[in-house]
């Protein structure tokens, strides 16, 4: 749901933080869901805290999601919660989506 929009020139507008937070999001969602599925046995221990890292940054980009000034309550209905339900949807891990319907719930 990448929204184009005119940038200002001395930064770049709401739409644009918005697609660029998305964007993100969406690919480190992607790295986190791989990651439980790769490396060797022996290297699980340091993939399970890389992981859990990871976790911490995907639900921090939704937080940011919600506070960035400017999101308005119909802004979020319309251009964020689509896009982030699509990515819930899309990345078909049963662990990623409860953790991140508890972010967008909370």
């Amino acid at each position: 749901a990448v929204v184009s929009t005119q940038s200002t020139g001395d930064g770049g507008t709401i739409d644009d933080s918005i697609n660029f937070i998305l964007l993100n999001f969406c690919e480190m969602n992607k790295l986190w869901v791989r990651m439980q599925h790769q490396g060797h046995t022996r290297d699980k221990a340091k993939r399970e805290q890389e992981r859990l890292e990871l976790k911490l940054l995907v639900g921090t980009n939704l937080e940011r999601l919600s506070r960035l000034e400017g999101v308005t309550v119909e802004r979020y209905e319309k251009q964020i919660l689509p896009a982030v339900l699509k990515q819930l949807v899309n990345c078909k891990d049963s662990i990623a989506q409860e953790y991140l319907m508890d972010c967008i719930i909370q």
